[in-house]
This record gives C-alpha cells, structure tokens and sequence, in this order.
C-alpha cells in the first residue's frame, strides 16, 4: 500500500483524545477533544473537514476500534486501529504479552528506536506509567500508578473535609492552604516518583546509558518540577511522542 499524503493520526486516551493531521511525517495541526465526545459521526466529521486521506488510531478505549475500523466502509479510506501484532520489532516480556497497554508498547517502542539506547517513557494521563526497554530491545516491564488528577479527585471522594481542587500552579512543594496542600501532595508524589524509579531500575536491571523521556497531558506539569541536578540521565520532553510514534508506524506499514 502506498503512503497517504495526509494521514489523521489518533491517540486516543481514557479522558481526551489528541489527534494531529501529517504529510508525510510534517505534521500540519493538532488539536485534542473529550474521548467520550469521539464517535463515528465525530471521526467522519474530522476525516471530512482535514481532508484527510488514511487514518491511523492507537487507542486504550476498547469500543473505539470499531468505529475507527468503520471508516474504511463509511468513507472508503485506509484505517488502521493498531493492534499488538503490528509492534513487531519489540518483544515483549510483559505477562502475558499482549496484556500491556498498546499505547505504553508502541510508543515506548518509538523512544528505543529513536535513541537506541534502553529508555523508560513516562507517560502522565488519566494514569501515570513507566515502561522500560533494555538494551536488547526487550519490552520488560513498569509501574502504573494513579495520574495527577485522578489522585485528586480521590482525596476529594474519600474524604470527609478535602474539597474538590482543579491543577494549581504551584510553585512549590510547600503550601499554606488546604487546597494548594493537595496539589503539592499530588505533584510531590508523582515527581519525586519520576525522579527516583529510573535510578530504581538502572540498578536492578543493569541499565547504562538509560535516556528517560516524558510525555502526556501532564508531562510539561512534572517536568517544571524536575530540577537539573535531580536527574543524572538524558531527560527527553515531548509531549507528542504519541503522535510522532502513530505517522512512523503508518509510514512503516505503508510500505512494506
């Protein structure tokens, strides 16, 4: 199959979808929108209003497949929902191996290739994970553990007096209300994670020359609050790691 001059690309998360238009491997825009407003009739209206030729989607909302694999029969474009089989040049240790997000494999498979070096991708979303390839290019494993706002909404359900809170912009991690006090809490406990689990990983899994990349919707957020002598490893920020990984995948695939 020949690669499409403009391919709508989809990363399509828990809370928000982000979506970017490529030619070739530019990419023209980008925009997000709410995943639970993504529907058939929403992904027609974006293929129709883009222009766009091919659609490629990685998606961790299993009903969202279907719709994106509609678009080859509502409107008779090339439409990829990726799968585990497509990630081919990782092998994964993960038990058992498809049981791994397909979004934490693709583009952590995209930061290896792109360094080839063993990397750990951080990804802060809806959940906030960590995913390691070694040097041998073998997916072995990670953490998960709540995103930024999901442990804020927690503390506001399971608790009697906290209050719901939105995302400040705290400029610390000491604070003098209630609260900001839950903000620090939460960005405290998600940096200080970020800053410690790769020098955790370096030293029980023989890790050299790790380079750790950060991306998702609250990356830029942790990433203000890493400071230069925290880390003593490349520290990659791209928030469009996702995006950047879908267009490589289709450009491969296109062309085989």
């Amino acid at each position: 199959m020949n690669p499409a001059r403009k391919v709508l690309c989809l990363n399509i998360g828990n809370s928000a979808t982000k979506f970017a238009l490529f030619d070739s491997k530019n990419m023209l825009l980008k925009d997000s929108l709410p995943t639970c407003s993504l529907d058939e009739s929403k992904l027609a209206s974006l293929v129709s209003f883009h222009k766009a030729q091919a659609v490629i989607a990685c998606s961790v909302v299993k009903d969202k497949n279907s719709a994106i694999l509609d678009l080859n029969r509502i409107e008779g474009i090339n439409a990829i929902a990726v799968v585990h089989s497509m990630i081919t040049r990782i092998k994964s240790k993960y038990v058992p191996p498809e049981s791994i997000g397909i979004d934490r494999l693709l583009f952590t498979s995209y930061c290896y290739f792109k360094s080839r070096v063993p990397v750990i991708l951080f990804d802060f979303g809806t959940a906030t994970t960590a995913t390691i390839i070694n040097a041998d290019g073998e997916l072995i494993g990670g953490a998960i553990m709540p995103g930024i706002m999901t442990q804020l909404k927690s503390l506001a359900e399971n608790t009697s007096l906290l209050p719901e809170t939105e995302l400040s912009d705290s400029k610390g991690f000491v604070a003098d209300n209630t609260k900001d006090a839950m903000t620090s809490g939460v960005l405290a406990n998600t940096t200080f994670f970020t800053i410690n689990y790769p020098k955790y990983a370096r030293s029980r899994h023989s890790l050299k020359n790790v380079h750790v990349f950060l991306t998702g919707g609250f990356a830029d957020t942790v990433h203000k609050h890493i400071l230069p002598h925290d880390f003593d490893f490349p520290l990659i920020f791209d928030e469009d790691i996702g995006l950047k990984s879908l267009i490589c995948l289709y450009s491969r695939i296109s062309s085989s």
